[in-house]
């Protein structure tokens, strides 16, 4: 009797030990080696904190499994309103956190551009620098506006879609937005991107 209760102790212990190798692979996996996640945390604050002399912090980490790579969402306690992701990889490629307000400034021209005038058309918008511009290092704001190429996307997704109405109101938009730019800018294009549900239509300029 004791035998069997050893050897079904000794299955049990196995069984166990083994559902508990497979967890542990499968998080370490698809959740990456959480002393990495630190060691690379402190890393990348480190970085912006001494390019900037300011302080920062985490916001969240994501681990993309594929690329075997740690993300992170930061902030900067001087503007934690303004929330960028980055990785330690590029951190000495691109500053996130000066292209992050680069993009708040298009924000606020749009914000203030636009106003309440085009909210019937419950319209998103998307701003992003290009990949390839010369200033992804550069850490003044106006600078780096001057040098890099910009993309705002603009959609809305009207009943039936009516193109010459979506020139009209894309006209208007394009020279609002134009108008209020208060610093050169080294490229920007807006594009707007409409669908009624059937057919899609895109058109788009260059201001600069």
């Amino acid at each position: 009797m004791k035998k069997r209760t050893k050897r079904l102790v000794g299955v049990i212990g196995f069984l166990l030990f083994t559902a508990l190798a497979f967890v542990f692979y499968f998080y370490m996996t698809f959740s990456g080696n959480i002393i990495e996640r630190f060691s690379q945390q402190r890393a990348i604050i480190k970085a912006y904190e001494t390019r900037y002399d300011e302080d920062f912090e985490i916001v969240s980490s994501s681990y993309g499994y594929k690329r075997k790579e740690f993300s992170f969402r930061i902030s900067s306690k001087s503007e934690p309103e303004i929330v960028f992701t980055s990785t330690l990889d590029e951190a000495d490629r691109i500053d996130r956190y000066a292209a992050a307000r680069s993009i708040d400034y298009f924000r606020k021209v749009i914000s203030e551009a636009f106003g309440n005038d085009f909210d019937d058309l419950q319209y998103k918008v998307n701003i992003f620098e290009e990949y390839n511009s010369p200033g992804l290092l550069e850490r003044d704001v106006t600078t780096r506006l001057s040098q890099n190429q910009y993309v705002v996307d603009l959609s809305w997704d009207p009943p039936v879609l009516d193109t010459l109405q979506v020139d009209t109101i894309f006209n208007d938009m394009t020279q609002r937005i134009s108008a209020r730019l208060d610093t050169s800018i080294g490229g920007l294009k807006i594009r707007a991107g409409v669908y009624d549900g059937k057919d899609y239509y895109i058109t788009e300029v260059d201001l600069r």
